[in-house]
């Protein structure tokens, strides 16, 4: 670890690998998104892109079937039970497995990094901006 801590500390490797996971995120989750929303939305990638990393290695290391450069759906659904996300009230059904599965094809699928943190992009704007919408609108009905 001593050997690499350059590398593995080194800023600008790591702005350089936040870009072009940046660029494969956006290029199918964000097209939608106003120009300066994206880019605030890349701010808070950048300054986490480091925890977000080790998280996606760590997660993807867990079982035995892949390796920690994927990420397998019984892996992103222990990262999502460590975070307490599991059985949140906003995340009922199959929302969780259906992200994973609209990100990377099937279940059987391992996920990139990109595509890891697309999903929980994804399910954060489900928690935080869907979720609340459609409460405020039953409210509404009854």
């Amino acid at each position: 670890r001593s050997i690499l801590k350059g590398h593995l500390d080194d800023e600008t490797l790591m702005r350089v690998s936040a870009e072009e996971d940046w660029t494969v995120i956006c290029s199918s989750l964000l097209q939608d998104t106003l120009p300066n929303e994206r880019a605030a939305i890349f701010e808070v990638f950048l300054s986490h892109f480091s925890v977000v990393n080790n998280f996606y290695k760590h997660y993807g290391a867990i079982s035995g079937g892949g390796s920690s450069a994927t990420m397998e759906y019984v892996e992103f659904i222990k990262f999502m039970t460590d975070l307490g996300l599991s059985g949140h009230e906003d995340l009922a059904g199959n929302i969780v497995s259906k992200t994973f599965v609209d990100e990377v094809g099937s279940l059987e699928n391992e996920a990139s990094r990109p595509q890891f943190v697309a999903c929980i992009i994804r399910l954060a704007r489900y928690i935080y901006i869907l979720a609340p919408k459609r409460k405020k609108s039953k409210q509404r009905e009854t």
